[in-house]
């Protein structure tokens, strides 16, 4: 799971790029709360995962292929270094 940091942009006393920065090399998320609300910066990796996830959630026929894979016992499975790519 990804660590995260939360912060008021009241207290914050670096600059954006510092923060952005941050994010992107402690591969961490930061909750920023603001007076006019929250605003969440993920590192882009982390990002991407999350997008790939909802697209898979979002195709009904994708996502029951891979759960009927993850039910395959390993005994039915063929060994990897058979797979052709």
């Amino acid at each position: 799971m990804m660590s995260q940091m939360t912060i008021n942009s009241q207290e914050y006393q670096g600059t954006a790029a510092d923060l952005l920065d941050n994010a992107a090399m402690c591969k961490e998320q930061v909750n920023v709360w603001t007076p006019h609300g929250a605003v969440v910066i993920v590192p882009e990796e982390e990002w991407r995962g999350l997008i790939a996830t909802l697209e898979i959630e979002a195709n009904p026929r994708l996502k029951a292929e891979i759960l009927e894979g993850m039910a395959t016992p390993l005994s039915e499975c063929i060994d990897e270094s058979e797979v052709d790519f």
